[in-house]
């Protein structure tokens, strides 16, 4: 399996995983300014910008580094904008997929890092 191929399949599995325990996707691959987030989704209020990370050997939350969570933040900050959600509340997930052996294990991590501020539209 290609790792294209591998990142949507996490992303299904995730979205099922968080469909049924409430949530409701708004968006899935949003893109903005070269920032993909792989889900957005309503928790009540709460806007919840998620990244899906699937990996066989190291631990796959540790790839959304700080780096990567000031793009998120960006392209959240973009997608509330451009949606009319400004002033709502937002959280950062992670879900992480790893497989081990021939299985794959899930794990959700609400609230996983808080927004960046910064200089997002210069």
């Amino acid at each position: 399996m290609r790792a294209g191929e591998k990142g949507r399949s996490g992303e299904e599995l995730a979205l099922l995983y968080l469909q049924s325990k409430g949530y409701a996707l708004l968006e899935q691959n949003f893109r903005f300014q070269r920032c993909e987030i792989d889900l957005i989704l309503r928790d009540g209020e709460t806007l919840v910008f998620v990244e899906v990370k699937q990996r066989s050997r190291e631990v796959p939350r540790l790839a959304v580094d700080r780096a990567k969570q000031q793009r998120l933040c960006r392209a959240a900050l973009g997608y509330a904008v451009q949606q009319g959600y400004l002033g709502r509340p937002l959280r950062f997930d992670v879900v992480e997929i790893q497989r081990q052996g021939g299985e794959l294990r899930l794990r959700h991590l609400p609230g996983a890092f808080e927004f960046i501020k910064g200089r997002y539209f210069a």
